[in-house]
């Protein structure tokens, strides 16, 4: 499996949701942020990048992009 699917399995499963779900929701995400289309093993960091520039993170946790 790849860490992507992973992630979403482990985020569906602590949400209560299934993973489809969850993968369309992050998908969608990344669309709004503009970094859909770059490589897979980017997106997430980019993501993370993208929202931190916007201030749509809660400053009070901190993210690992790893």
């Amino acid at each position: 499996m790849t860490d992507m699917r992973v992630a979403a399995t482990q985020v569906a499963e602590q949400l209560g949701m299934p993973r489809p779900v969850v993968s369309s929701r992050l998908s969608e995400a990344y669309r709004v942020l503009g970094v859909a289309d770059l490589p897979r093993d980017e997106r997430r960091a980019a993501a993370l990048r993208v929202a931190e520039s916007r201030g749509l993170l809660d400053a009070r946790h901190e993210v690992d992009a790893a």
